[in-house]
């Protein structure tokens, strides 16, 4: 049974974007027209910031009554759950893609073909992984859990300037189910960079004199620049897979940020 909703764009936007970036079945109440997930990644830190508070929440109710790396393990299991696994696939995919090949030494497969570096995408999610567990085990529990709510939908408005910056990729099956995204109107990007950095704001004031926040503004936007740079030169364009991957990498550079800022001042 579908329940009604405002039919706005506003309303359907929204409500695309929790249908693409998280795996909660609300397709099955309600299933908003094709062309309002266009705007969906304009209300991508708004979806992060349901997976990131709720990731952060088992986190502050568990780590006192189970040792913190199972806390931590479970924590991002929750994250697994609520993500599908979307940000490692996309990772080792475009991980993958980037991969330079030597001509003349690829691997053939049976049937001739070269064999693509799914080892190096592997090892790059299994990498992306062990560094994401150990920058929050550096952490205590409390600053882990409000940096988890901070950097994911910073992390996410960050990767999203990528639809702003080139354009979508164009392979053979890009016109074949893969999303492509408008370009934000000014009140849109107003909205999405308030929706990123809202969080960011709140964790700085919470941690002010703690940590060094200048670097966890700065080193962020420069890692995503040098990713920008990456795939702009190799791919020619943005895809969802890449933009989950730039989110991930950009995610991961706050907590190492954080964390080593952290442990300098401790």
């Amino acid at each position: 049974m579908q329940i009604k909703i405002n039919n706005s764009r506003w309303y359907n936007s929204l409500w695309a974007a929790f249908c693409l970036f998280t795996k909660f079945p609300l397709e099955k109440v309600y299933r908003p027209p094709m062309e309002s997930y266009r705007a969906a990644m304009e209300f991508w830190p708004l979806a992060g910031w349901l997976t990131a508070s709720l990731t952060a929440a088992v986190i502050m109710f568990s780590h006192g009554m189970i040792p913190y790396p199972v806390t931590l393990l479970l924590a991002l299991s929750v994250n697994f759950l609520l993500t599908g696994t979307d940000d490692a696939r996309a990772l080792a995919h475009i991980a993958a893609r980037l991969c330079p090949q030597k001509r003349g030494r690829a691997f053939a497969t049976n049937s001739g073909k070269p064999h693509k570096p799914w080892a190096v995408g592997l090892a790059a999610a299994a990498t992306y992984t062990m560094a994401l567990l150990v920058s929050l085990y550096l952490l205590p529990p409390v600053m882990a859990s409000m940096a988890l709510v901070a950097a994911g939908p910073f992390s996410k408005m960050v990767a999203a300037q990528l639809i702003m910056m080139m354009p979508p990729e164009q392979t053979p099956g890009s016109q074949n189910g893969e999303t492509t995204f408008r370009q934000p109107t000014t009140r849109a990007a107003i909205i999405l960079a308030i929706q990123g950095l809202l969080p960011m704001a709140a964790f700085v004031k919470l941690t002010w004199g703690t940590i060094n926040w200048q670097y966890i503004i700065f080193v962020p936007c420069v890692v995503m620049y040098f990713l920008y740079l990456l795939v702009w030169h190799r791919l020619r364009g943005y895809s969802l897979s890449s933009c989950r991957a730039v989110a991930a990498i950009v995610e991961l550079s706050v907590y190492a940020t954080i964390a080593c800022s952290t442990n300098t001042l401790l």
